[in-house]
């Protein structure tokens, strides 16, 4: 039986979802006519509320023989149940009103996140950078 406390601390944390996105997984792939390179295709499995957090307040830079990069961790959240994330499912932000430049940004979902008596869904998500 569900506390009626978590129902109420859910919908405050939907309340909080004022971004949408869609969320799509790769299913298969084709061959670019043109060049004959491989381009995945995909299916949308969740549209809808969201938002994205910072996960931590810091960079981390790996050192990868020669290659140095910089990860920037985030958190995205989706309500409790709307769909089965899996790690490397896209989600493109496609209205952020109160950060209008991140429309049209995605992430790439690198981990999941669960819990007991969770008031959201949460995944861990790395920024796609074209």
């Amino acid at each position: 039986m569900r506390a009626p406390s978590l129902t109420r601390h859910r919908a405050n944390a939907e309340a909080l979802m004022i971004d949408t996105c869609t969320v799509r997984r790769i299913v298969g792939s084709t061959e670019d006519p043109t060049t004959g390179a491989p381009v995945d295709t995909y299916e949308d499995v969740y549209q809808g509320k969201a938002k994205r957090q910072s996960e931590a307040q810091y960079e981390v830079t790996p050192d990868i023989g020669e290659a140095v990069f910089t990860v920037q961790r985030y958190l995205a959240h989706f309500p409790v149940g709307a769909f089965l994330p899996n790690v490397g499912d896209v989600i493109e932000w496609t209205a952020c009103p109160e950060d209008p430049l991140r429309a049209g940004t995605k992430d790439r979902i690198v981990g999941r996140f669960n819990k007991s008596l969770a008031t959201a869904m949460r995944v861990y998500v790395e920024q796609v950078v074209p």
